[in-house]
């Protein structure tokens, strides 16, 4: 009779905890979404939206652009195709600028497709925009303009003490500077990089929770101080842009790559920590810092979606996270705005 009675009451309890359980398990899974022509992975805490879309028919040419919102700070993709399909002459683009910027393309058996940023600096407004391209042995231009949106971006007051990186004696060290100079030289080298396209399909977010605890473009405050007889002496505090995006996670924690690329740089920096950067093509890179685990080698091509490093607490942070960026042809978007776009091959 007792162990009816044990076994009603586990029932009862199990029945109680499945939902939190589910919810828990939940919140930790990543799923996978069809959307348009991509793969995405995506945490079950993170909402993807689809992208606004601005169509330009114009001389035998359609010209089409993608954005979350055409924000200030945001990644864009565009794709350029014959009007017809059964149009038999060939397209050939010379050149593709939104202002003053260059949109590097990748031609397609279908036309040619590329990605570019909205800076978070631009001003919003109407952006004046080029396309100089041939259709058969017919040389044309479009000219055509763009509206950039104003993002509103966060302002922390609160200072943050970040330790040893807030001393400004320890930063002056001899072997500090020169460290610090070292990996400058490193970072400064890979992004000259201008390879052939990487990107695909696949893309991904890079953690399997959606927590975001410092956003992108936020203007922080960050504590200065010397030491003197173990007492902190104060001075004016630094004002600092975050050019990436943190997310909550523990020590050990799975990190994802955004999109497909070839690994180019993994090891541990001053500031970053344990870092990774990703080569996506065409002046297109994401990286990693601060982490507890490098998963991945130098010269690996990985692809959307893949395992590349574990969270931790290394370099210049003040708890374990994940800091993410997204960096095109050397402007910071927030990385989370290239999942919406229908990047297709």
């Amino acid at each position: 009779m007792k162990i009816f009675k044990y076994f009603f009451l586990i029932c009862l309890i199990w029945l109680f905890l499945n939902p939190f359980l589910l919810e828990a398990k939940k919140k930790s899974a990543r799923y996978t979404k069809k959307f348009g022509h991509n793969l995405v992975y995506l945490p079950h805490s993170f909402k993807l939206k689809k992208p606004k879309k601005i169509s330009i028919t114009k001389k035998g040419v359609v010209l089409t652009f993608y954005s979350k919102k055409f924000a200030q700070g945001e990644a864009f993709y565009v794709e350029i195709k014959k009007k017809s399909p059964k149009d038999q002459r060939e397209l050939f683009i010379e050149d593709l600028k939104i202002g003053q910027k260059k949109i590097f393309l990748t031609a397609y058996p279908w036309g040619w497709r590329g990605l570019g940023a909205i800076s978070p600096k631009t001003k919003p407004g109407y952006k004046k925009g080029l396309l100089k391209f041939s259709l058969g042995s017919q040389e044309k231009r479009i000219n055509f303009r763009l509206k950039t949106f104003k993002t509103k971006f966060k302002l922390s007051k609160r200072a943050l003490d970040l330790k040893s990186f807030s001393d400004v004696d320890f930063q002056k060290k001899p072997a500090i500077v020169s460290f610090i100079k070292k990996c400058s030289a490193k970072k400064k080298k890979v992004f000259k990089k201008n390879s052939l396209n990487f990107l695909n399909e696949k893309l991904s977010h890079p953690r399997n929770r959606h927590y975001i605890t410092s956003p992108f473009w936020a203007t922080r405050v960050i504590e200065r101080y010397r030491i003197k007889n173990n007492k902190k002496i104060k001075l004016k505090n630094r004002v600092k842009i975050h050019r990436g995006l943190d997310l909550r996670g523990k020590k050990g924690e799975p990190v994802y790559a955004l999109g497909s690329g070839k690994i180019v740089l993994a090891e541990k920096l001053h500031y970053e920590g344990n870092m990774i950067i990703i080569d996506h093509g065409r002046k297109i890179f994401s990286y990693y810092m601060h982490l507890s685990s490098l998963n991945v080698e130098v010269g690996q091509k990985i692809s959307g979606g893949d395992l590349i490093g574990l969270v931790g607490d290394t370099g210049v942070s003040t708890a374990s996270h994940l800091h993410v960026s997204l960096m095109i042809d050397n402007i910071q978007v927030n990385p989370l705005s290239l999942l919406s776009l229908p990047i297709r091959n």
